[in-house]
């Protein structure tokens, strides 16, 4: 029987390959710029190559005959037989790779093979010894597509799990290119014996060419080397927004980095300042990401910003995602902000994040991110002048996904594809401070989530929103002065909907991160209510309490109730549970709450006496008598967590004991979420888990290729998300939103979870240049 892990990483690759498409159509719209004057003749070049070849003899046949005695089929590069990484343990590697020619001179190693380093490939090509090894088929001529697929299937388990396996790693090496390059596409080739396709990757799927034999049709392999050599920077899929930084600004990064981390952390000594420095900011590795926002000033104008940026707080999920990255940023005056580069979908029914933050802010709701600039981005920004901004005339085209563009050609096998248009968009937001997660004690975990309660209560009342996505990773906490304590802020809004006078919204689509939902949307028993934020701000408190604050001696199994309540998994251990089950059944997390399962009295009076009442069933026995409506418990919430902050809380303080250490902490058995990757024991989060406005789903989940293994994460346990991408997740569609994503990724702000096939990778280079 093929892996289950396997096999759910394969339903939802079939969703984002597009294919067969001929080579002609492949090669004219991807790389239709560049010309073919001065090709030289392909006939003969593949004569030598025999059906026999093992996979390292093909790869250095292919070698020599692509780069040519006396002259390249790819001038400027070099096709070269790839290595394994440095320290790489197992057998995963592409069998060849594309470097520039003066890159190709820095990594030749001995052999003549050439180190892999996904950060500097220009494209890579997977061997497989025979046509056997082709993961995709072609429809037999003249049949119909509309129900045809399009990833090989075959009856005996052992070879379809061979075939998916070589699928999940050319998935990787994808996946590791665009998380160590700034990409908005990507070339690959995948040759099988004599058999070969181009494809082309991007945030929204794989194009895949017919297959084509290499000795028949050398011109198709040919062509494309000539193109892609004489191609601009964007056909070869590099952002060009990215620029390098002028001299000064180094250290013009890294004292303003310095400086906020002093007043977020409310630390003057050096060493743990410098610590926390290196979190965001590498020496020699930093860069310039533009972002475009309307020039209000001048109608038809925009205003391009300049912000620096070097190490990532934040990585992408998977390649088929939003693909959101966020950086601590700093611009040319010394400003430091929180930038989110992420390609979000392109939607009637959902609105750009800094929209509705301004209409937000305009109504006058409290604890969220003050944004400065936002917009997608053009296909192209010539140079800013140093004051960091310049007016250019609005774009008349944009970085956008192609995969989606082709689901509905004729050529197409149209089974399963749900590929949807996505646009690259950065946001900088003033707002920069550390994930709720930090949390000292229980003061600022209850400061956290005070803060976030404000913010629902005042969206609603004040500008008749919910936000839909109420999680761990989507609450920060900022120290606005010196002299103030931390606050707890809401972030990541692109999900938020218009709603009733009750709070209900009028969408019936499930939207935000599992571990966090309501049992009653879990369940899909209704639409999301201000209850359902309520009763899902909840879970983060009770999720966080029970991962980092000590429990009273033999109250609960921490292990056994967290993975019940948030995982759907049985008390007993052994199986799963229906999804919310957990929740429901324990009248969320009574039955657990009333054995007083902390060591701190004042968190088990928060729990029992001022928000488990508001968010049980109404009729329960812990329900409270007083609220007769969704909304008067939404206001009673606030009003009682308010006097508790004000009271209670002043009768004690953070203490260090309180927060379990490192080797305390649950680890919950769960895989994470993610495509591939090949590279072991570094993780591919990011190296920090510090987030401003928006925070991504930090975990990879890495399987060698074989075996297959489960990954765990340092700080947090992995949060189940079942089939679901780590963004948003939608249930279903409507005739309002038939353009979204059936399962988009959420803010790949939160760690939400679903089975992943990944091979091990390294973690993203900090903001390296692209050539």
């Amino acid at each position: 029987m093929v892996c289950e892990q396997i096999r759910d990483l394969m339903e939802e690759t079939k969703g984002h390959c597009v294919g067969p498409m001929p080579t002609e159509t492949f090669l004219d719209t991807f790389l239709g710029g560049a010309q073919l004057k001065g090709m030289p003749s392909s006939r003969t070049v593949f004569k030598n190559l025999k059906e026999t070849f093992t996979e390292d003899v093909m790869s250095r046949a292919l070698a020599s005959a692509l780069n040519g005695k006396y002259r390249s089929r790819c001038p400027g590069f070099k096709i070269v037989p790839a290595a394994l990484p440095t320290g790489h343990e197992d057998e995963t590697r592409p069998g060849m790779i594309c470097y520039a020619d003066e890159v190709a001179d820095k990594m030749k190693g001995a052999n003549d093979t050439y180190e892999t380093d996904f950060a500097r490939t220009e494209f890579f090509m997977d061997i497989q010894q025979n046509e056997d090894g082709d993961f995709f088929q072609d429809p037999p001529v003249g049949t119909s597509r509309r129900h045809a697929a399009f990833i090989r299937s075959v009856e005996d388990d052992e070879r379809q799990e061979a075939l998916y396996r070589s699928l999940a790693r050319n998935i990787a090496f994808a996946d590791q290119t665009f998380l160590e390059q700034y990409r908005v596409g990507y070339f690959s080739i995948s040759v099988c014996g004599l058999s070969a396709r181009l494809l082309r990757w991007d945030r929204a799927g794989v194009v895949v060419t017919e297959a084509f034999n290499l000795k028949k049709q050398p011109g198709v392999l040919c062509e494309f080397l000539w193109r892609f050599a004489h191609a601009s920077n964007p056909e070869r899929g590099y952002d060009c927004t990215v620029q390098d930084i002028y001299p000064f600004e180094e250290k013009l990064f890294r004292d303003a980095i310095k400086r906020h981390v002093k007043l977020q952390l409310f630390i003057s000594h050096d060493k743990p300042v410098e610590r926390a420095v290196l979190k965001h900011y590498k020496p020699g590795a930093l860069v310039a990401l533009m972002v475009v926002d309307a020039d209000e000033s001048k109608p038809g104008m925009c205003r391009v910003h300049r912000w620096i940026v070097s190490k990532t707080v934040i990585t992408p999920p998977s390649l088929w995602s939003r693909g959101t990255t966020g950086y601590w940023a700093v611009n040319n005056e010394g400003t430091v902000g929180f930038l989110k580069d992420t390609w979000r979908f392109i939607s009637r029914t959902m609105s750009k994040e800094g929209d509705v933050l301004k209409e937000l802010h305009s109504a006058g709701v409290r604890n969220i991110p003050e944004v400065l600039h936002y917009g997608d981005l053009p296909e192209a920004i010539h140079s800013c002048d140093t004051n960091g901004f310049q007016s250019i005339r609005k774009p008349s085209a944009y970085q956008t996904t192609m995969s989606h563009a082709f689901r509905d050609a004729e050529w197409v096998c149209r089974r399963g594809i749900n590929s949807y248009a996505q646009v690259h968009h950065r946001m900088v937001s003033k707002t920069v401070g550390y994930a709720l997660k930090k949390f000292t004690g229980s003061v600022e975990l209850f400061k956290g989530i005070f803060g976030a309660l404000i913010a629902i209560l005042d969206t609603f009342q004040k500008a008749g929103r919910i936000h839909r996505d109420i999680s761990l990773n989507n609450i920060i906490l900022v120290r606005d002065s010196e002299h103030e304590m931390v606050r707890g802020y809401l972030i990541d809004w692109e999900s938020a909907i218009a709603v009733d006078a009750e709070g209900r919204a009028p969408s019936d689509h499930r939207v935000g991160t599992k571990a966090f939902m309501s049992a009653r949307i879990l369940a899909k028993q209704r639409k999301p209510t201000i209850q359902d934020e309520m009763e899902s701000l909840f879970y983060v408190a009770l999720y966080s309490a029970l991962n980092w604050l000590r429990l009273a001696p033999s109250s609960i199994d921490r292990r056994k109730v967290f993975n019940y309540l948030f995982y759907d998994e049985a008390l007993d251990g052994f199986g799963k549970i229906d999804s919310g089950s957990g929740k429901a059944e324990s009248e969320c997390g009574a039955k657990f709450l009333e054995r007083m399962p902390f060591k701190t009295e004042a968190v088990n009076d928060w729990f029992l006496t001022i928000a488990l009442k508001h968010v049980v069933p109404f009729g329960s026995s812990h329900a409270c008598e007083l609220c007769t409506s969704e909304v008067d418990r939404l206001r009673h919430f606030a009003e009682e967590m308010d006097v508790y902050m004000d009271e209670a809380l002043l009768s004690f303080s953070d203490r260090s004991d309180e927060r379990v250490t490192k080797d305390e902490k649950v680890v919950v058995n769960l895989t994470a979420p993610v495509l591939p990757a090949a590279r072991p024991s570094k993780k591919r989060k990011a190296d920090s888990e510090e987030i401003g406005a928006q925070q991504e789903a930090e975990q990879s989940l890495r399987i060698k290729i074989p075996p297959l293994k489960r990954s765990r994460i340092d700080d947090v346990p992995p949060l189940g998300f079942d089939n679901i991408p780590t963004e948003l997740v939608v249930s279903q569609h409507s005739n309002e939103a038939r353009d979204v994503p059936m399962a988009e990724a959420t803010a790949e702000g939160s760690n939400q979870q679903r089975s992943r096939l990944k091979m091990k990778l390294r973690p993203r280079k900090p903001a390296q240049r692209n050539r």
